[in-house]
């Protein structure tokens, strides 16, 4: 084990704890002994970052420094085509090709409004579903629903709506091919596996908080709205016009102060996209359902930090206002008349 301080190196420690996964505490006792830029050896050298500003000098400001990925090992090259999709592919004209793809035809705004009918039939398939299980309790109480697998499916549905087009992208520097059909399952994969669990992850927190702070929770419900001094607590409202996060840039570009999505070259190409089915999610499933009562915040290290016991709460009904109803229902009419495709009802 290796910590840096200033400029030299802590003479190598005791071996890791048995609880590896569990790395926060281990990294905040290291962060204190031996500064921001920590480094050990687990399969191969990891390096731990625990400054805002150093992390944004690295990944923004080195610009393509720290773009490149090393080869990947099995059994992860197993599921990216041997280091050829966007995540994983080393820096340079692949990877360039598979993302420029990716960003500027199926995730570019205009694509996405066309997906539009998907999100709202996903969405509407989670609703009803989280309604038809909430009735099932006894006595007529509503029943303890589970949240991540009804979220799990409805995100995976759309993205596999969205997922299977237009991937056969020629490009000069490539040679002028299309992508193997290896290449096609891996991104394809990638986009299915990073876009479901990631959402559901986030989504899943934000309704466990909502479900703990039932004030919070009306907020978002009377104008379909929610809200960085304590940075652990649950204050959405920071983020209003005139709070201290408003305008915070989640891309790392200007500063971090979080990065959820990481920074730099190699962030995440679906942060819009990502970030719009988690509003549009949450949103829908507080409009029309009252979310109780308190549930445990336990976490847990996943793929993404994710709640160490899902989400179980009890959904009653709100009363929706008839304005609503009348503005919904000319909607989808206009959508039928100008001829978007709905998604089918599978």
């Amino acid at each position: 084990m290796l910590a840096r301080t200033s400029s030299l190196f802590a003479p190598a420690g005791a071996a890791l704890p048995a609880a590896i996964f569990d790395l926060a505490p281990l990294l905040q006792d290291m962060h204190a002994r031996y500064g921001p830029v920590i480094s050990f050896r687990l399969a191969r050298t990891l390096v731990f970052v625990a400054d805002r500003r150093l992390t944004h000098r690295a990944l923004v400001q080195g610009v393509a420094t720290f773009a490149d990925r090393p080869p990947p090992v099995d059994p992860a090259s197993l599921f990216s085509a041997g280091g050829r999709d966007v995540s994983s592919s080393p820096y340079g004209a692949y990877w360039c090709l598979v993302r420029r793809n990716l960003t500027g035809e199926a995730l570019q705004p205009a694509r996405l409004a066309l997906f539009a009918p998907a999100r709202r039939w996903a969405c509407d398939g989670l609703v009803a579903s989280l309604r038809a299980r909430a009735g099932g309790g006894d006595d007529g109480k509503a029943a303890v629903v589970t949240l991540r697998p009804f979220l799990r499916r409805a995100m995976f549905e759309l993205l596999v709506y969205m997922c299977f087009g237009a991937l056969r992208v020629p490009d000069p520097d490539e040679g002028d091919r299309p992508l193997t059909d290896t290449e096609m399952v891996s991104l394809c994969s990638e986009i299915l596996n990073g876009g479901t669990d990631t959402t559901v992850t986030l989504v899943e927190w934000i309704m466990a908080e909502l479900v703990n702070h039932p004030d919070v929770q009306a907020k978002v419900h009377d104008e379909l709205k929610a809200v960085w001094t304590a940075a652990r607590e649950f204050r959405p409202e920071r983020f209003l016009d005139g709070g201290e996060g408003y305008g915070v840039d989640m891309t790392g570009s200007r500063e971090i102060k979080m990065m959820p999505f990481g920074a730099g070259r190699r962030m995440c190409p679906g942060y819009a996209v990502g970030m719009h089915h988690a509003e549009y999610l949450v949103a829908r499933m507080v409009r029309d359902r009252e979310w109780r009562p308190a549930v445990d915040m336990a976490e847990a290290l996943d793929f993404t930090v994710v709640m160490k016991h899902p989400l179980r709460a009890r959904i009653s009904a709100r009363k929706i206002s008839q304005t609503y109803v009348r503005v919904a229902n000319w909607y989808c009419t206009c959508t039928r008349i100008i001829g978007i495709p709905m998604p089918p009802s599978t």
